[in-house]
């Protein structure tokens, strides 16, 4: 584990296996890699073939985001190394590190994702529309009428390359009738450790840049 040195602590804050998200000073949007190893103050991250674009070369300034559960750190420091081959990898000499709790878990960030919903009463499959996401909830919205306390499969197709899903069991909370529909307030009451993590993540990048993708809504 990465020991917190640049801040004057002892104790080891970063572990092996974390999700890094690193903006390059010359990139646009951040890439994401996972955390492979740790010795002193050099991190090794295994990144994603976007990253090879901007070729980053030794001294380069980076940073990175991290998430470990409750918390996130925010890690600035210069290229040390970087392989191209796959997968692409790149060693980041470590300046600082700031650590703090992760106060917007409860946060709905705006999205438009397509979604199927299968109700328990019924077994039917209705298209659907997600507007808002949290790692608790969403908002949904549907041509059916469903009543409050119906259980929903929700399938939300995620734009990752891989044919993620996330699979959500939820629970119908509220209802609010509109011209072409209605939109429901969607407790979340269970996922697989799998739509956890692709969850978290989804959330992750949601905050880290919530204005430029609101924007894309628009």
């Amino acid at each position: 584990m990465l020991y917190a040195e640049c801040r004057g602590e002892s104790e080891p804050i970063i572990p092996k296996g974390a999700v890094a998200f690193i903006r390059h000073q010359y990139a646009d949007e951040p890439a994401m890699g996972i955390i492979r190893d740790i010795r002193g103050k050099l991190i090794y991250i295994c990144v994603n073939g976007d990253f090879k674009k901007y070729n980053p070369c030794k001294g380069e300034q980076v940073s990175c985001r991290l998430v470990d559960g409750r918390y996130e750190y925010d890690v600035c420091g210069s290229v040390e190394d970087f392989s191209a081959v796959n997968p692409a990898g790149i060693c980041i000499c470590v300046s600082s590190i700031s650590k703090y709790e992760n106060s917007r878990a409860f946060k709905r960030y705006c999205v438009d994702f397509t979604a199927e919903a299968q109700l328990s009463s019924d077994r039917k499959v209705y298209n659907a529309r997600i507007k808002n996401i949290s790692v608790i909830g969403a908002a949904m919205e549907m041509g059916t009428f469903i009543s409050n306390g119906t259980l929903v499969d929700l399938n939300v197709p995620l734009d990752t390359g891989e044919g993620d899903a996330l699979e959500l069991k939820a629970r119908v909370t509220r209802s609010i009738p509109q011209d072409n529909g209605y939109e429901y307030g969607m407790e979340f009451i269970y996922m697989s450790a799998r739509s956890k993590d692709l969850l978290d993540r989804l959330i992750f990048l949601l905050s880290s840049d919530e204005s430029k993708h609101i924007d894309g809504l628009i």
